[in-house]
């Protein structure tokens, strides 16, 4: 903190007669709950290490009450001191001691912990989110459970719904092993968050979160960091074979071929990245012009059927939409086939 002296008057008379008496005595009694931010700053503040060290210990004894005691509301008040600490005095103790703890809780304890912080999602701050997250790990259906719950009772309630940290917390989470764990889950999520977006840019938004995913599913890590970036401009080579927004596409393939490979191909998850495929092939072989016919149609409703997908957005197949693109008018056709597309945004 780079402070050698702070005024007393910003703390408590209680924290300042604690603070004393255990720098003038060495003994630290039981710190109250109210006082222990404050006067594991002090300790800080004055680089009283053995200070600093009966307050760690005193925390871990807090976390392991709450825990015994399956207080959630402990809990929560204990990691958001855990927080305010990294936020504030740039120290992680409390919180690796925090996210020990709850860890070690069984993956019930864990989801309902979760589950009970992220009932106020919208003014939580970037770094609680980002606690969160890391607590997590691999486990986002965590995260996505209550984050489409809220927007199940948002949506109820008719009220308007931020978000910006259903934004945040989404982008930084990997929703591939929602997409591999519990599909159901995935589908719900950002058919809900569809119905939500109300400008051009938040469609865009959704589009990139799930070609995002749906890549990380499909390609190993190390594929994913060298096909395309974060933002989802591929690195394109002079190769037949061009990297998609989720799988590697032969654009030598004639288009029958190319239909029947995205048709039975483990690396096409939905209908989305089925679509995206033709769009593919077709600017990558703009002198080979094809029409959405009858039979194309009926091959991709048969299609559709055998692999159990889910219709196609309208606001997905707008998006492919472009005055100056050939395949504008072949996605066109495809807007008003009930079959393939959902009508609605």
């Amino acid at each position: 903190l780079h402070l050698t002296s702070v005024d007393t008057e910003e703390f408590s008379e209680k924290t300042v007669r604690y603070f004393v008496h255990a720098a003038y005595t060495g003994k630290t009694p039981l710190i109250a709950r109210d006082v222990f931010r404050d006067i594991y700053k002090l300790a800080n503040v004055f680089k009283m290490s053995w200070l600093v060290n009966r307050c760690l210990d005193q925390f871990e004894n807090y976390m392991t009450e709450a825990i015994q005691e399956a207080s959630f509301k402990d809990l929560i008040f204990l990691f958001d001191e855990a927080v305010y600490v990294l936020s504030n005095l740039k120290s992680r103790q409390l919180v690796e001691i925090a996210l020990k703890k709850i860890q070690s809780l069984n993956g019930e304890s864990q989801r309902e912990f979760i589950f009970r912080y992220l009932q106020n999602l919208t003014s939580l701050s970037c770094q609680q989110l980002d606690l969160i997250i890391e607590l997590t790990k691999t486990n986002v259906e965590y995260i996505v459970k209550p984050i489409t719950e809220k927007i199940t009772a948002s949506s109820s309630n008719q009220g308007t719904l931020d978000l910006t940290n259903f934004k945040y917390t989404l982008e930084n989470i990997d929703l591939s092993y929602c997409l591999k764990n519990n599909i159901q889950l995935y589908e719900r999520l950002f058919g809900m968050l569809e119905e939500l977006c109300g400008t051009n840019d938040d469609l865009k938004w959704l589009l990139r979160l799930k070609r995002k995913s749906c890549k990380q599913a499909v390609l190993p890590k190390e594929s994913v960091t060298s096909i395309a970036s974060t933002s989802g401009v591929a690195q394109l080579s002079d190769s037949n074979i061009i990297p998609n927004m989720f799988h590697t596409l032969n654009t030598s393939l004639t288009f029958d071929e190319v239909v029947d490979w995205l048709g039975t191909s483990d690396e096409v998850l939905n209908l989305w990245m089925f679509f995206e495929g033709i769009w593919t092939w077709m600017n990558a072989n703009e002198g080979s012009p094809v029409k959405c016919s009858p039979n194309f149609l009926n091959k991709v409703r048969e299609i559709r059927k055998k692999r159990k997908w889910r219709k196609a957005s309208k606001s997905f197949l707008c998006s492919l939409l472009h005055k100056s693109d050939p395949s504008s008018e072949f996605f066109y056709a495809i807007t008003s086939c009930e079959d393939l597309c959902e009508t609605g945004w």
